[in-house]
């Protein structure tokens, strides 16, 4: 789920992406369920100028707009959106979301503008996330694979007043010419952690306070972000999320009322990434 990725997706330069592969070939596990594949990108890793090219006309066919409304320079321009739901015993759903935004990769990594993209509105009032540290993470007998500089990051998320997940997110990003993609995970060696523990909390309001329902464990989410430079027209950036979700059925008794959530805050931050990138950073005195 988008909220989850909020601090993950930090840019990093290497050349291997073994998450991004276990996500597309061995997947995530679905408690008590399946192992899910994640769809593979809709842009291939380093394409050609051809196949950058033809990233518009993927979102034409695709019936996210005509040509000119998928690459009009207006934050509220069109945009390709797909959740594919899957009952059973345990729930979850499978978002893709891609579109055009205008503006530089300099801009998208100086600004992180990637990470403010996940970033959910309940997210902005939430704690300073923290990273673990190479210390914590030996006392756990976990190894940081230096030449991914992977990150491991503490989250705790409120989701639209309906369910909170705490935990730990796992992140590598490689960077390609003209190419940026992140790929995150939540942790499941630290589904039974002393201090971080992966945990949902479903949430209600009760005149007007919000009263959190007992700690569960969670597991069950990857998800990854691209975003590719086109060639044509000038400054234009095709940006995909493919992200994949667990719902337990003590959220909801499995009538999937997160997502259409999701779909409203995925459009709002689509307006806002789109803004972000036409801006110039603020700098300091």
């Amino acid at each position: 789920m988008l909220p989850l990725v909020l601090t993950t997706l930090l840019f990093a330069q290497t050349s291997e992406k073994p998450m991004l592969d276990d996500l597309l070939e061995k997947g995530v596990v679905i408690p008590g369920g399946p192992k899910v594949r994640l769809p593979r990108p809709i842009a291939g890793t380093d394409p050609t100028p051809e196949e950058r090219n033809k990233l518009v006309k993927w979102l034409v066919d695709n019936k996210a707009g005509r040509r000119d409304q998928v690459l009009e320079k207006d934050e509220r321009a069109r945009y390709y959106y797909k959740s594919k739901s899957y009952e059973g015993k345990q729930p979850y759903h499978v978002i893709t979301v891609a579109f055009i935004a205008y503006g530089t990769m300099e801009r998208l990594e100086k600004g992180k503008l990637l990470e403010e993209l996940v970033r959910s509105k309940e997210d902005k009032g939430a704690k300073k996330a923290t990273e673990l540290t190479d210390d914590q993470l030996k006392v756990r007998k976990i190894v940081r694979n230096p030449s991914l500089k992977e990150r491991y990051g503490v989250i705790d998320v409120n989701i639209d007043d309906m369910v909170r997940i705490t935990g730990v997110m796992r992140s590598q990003t490689f960077k390609g010419k003209g190419q940026l993609t992140s790929s995150s995970l939540l942790d499941d060696r630290f589904l039974d952690d002393k201090v971080y523990p992966n945990r949902s909390r479903k949430l209600t309001l009760a005149k007007g306070n919000l009263i959190e329902g007992p700690a569960l464990p969670y597991s069950g989410f990857g998800g990854y972000a691209r975003v590719t430079e086109l060639a044509d027209p000038a400054g234009a950036l095709f940006v995909e999320m493919i992200f994949l979700y667990h719902e337990p059925k003590e959220w909801f008794r499995g009538r999937g009322l997160l997502e259409p959530k999701l779909k409203i805050g995925i459009d709002d931050k689509i307006i806002e990434f789109r803004r972000a990138l036409l801006t110039k950073p603020k700098t300091r005195p």
